[in-house]
């Protein structure tokens, strides 16, 4: 074999080579943005997640202060019955002194 006929098959065994690492390193390339994607959707499961328990936490706080509000509503409604009740007059004369003030406040507009 002459030396050309030599280098053009060493050319052509360096392309093949070259063309073969070429290929090899698609494959790594597509592997690694598949991971990249599946830890994507890992990180976005995992604060959607931390978001739905977020959520949750506010709903039971808000029900907690809202049954709260409520139970110290009744209780102020109960200890204002029992004052009414216990002095009709003096409740009387308030809600007519309260009643007196507002119209004069609400005839001035």
């Amino acid at each position: 074999m002459s030396a050309i006929n030599r280098e053009v098959e060493n050319a052509k065994s360096v392309a093949a080579d070259a063309q073969a690492h070429l290929h090899q390193l698609k494959d790594d390339a597509a592997r690694i943005a598949q991971s990249a994607v599946n830890v994507g959707r890992a990180g976005v499961e995992t604060v959607r997640d931390k978001i739905g328990q977020g959520a949750d936490a506010a709903r039971t706080a808000a029900h907690d202060l809202s049954d709260r509000a409520v139970d110290k509503g009744s209780d102020l409604l109960t200890a204002l019955q029992d004052k009414i009740e216990e002095n009709p007059v003096q409740a009387i004369a308030i809600a007519a002194g309260v009643g007196v003030v507002l119209g004069l406040l609400l005839r001035r507009r």
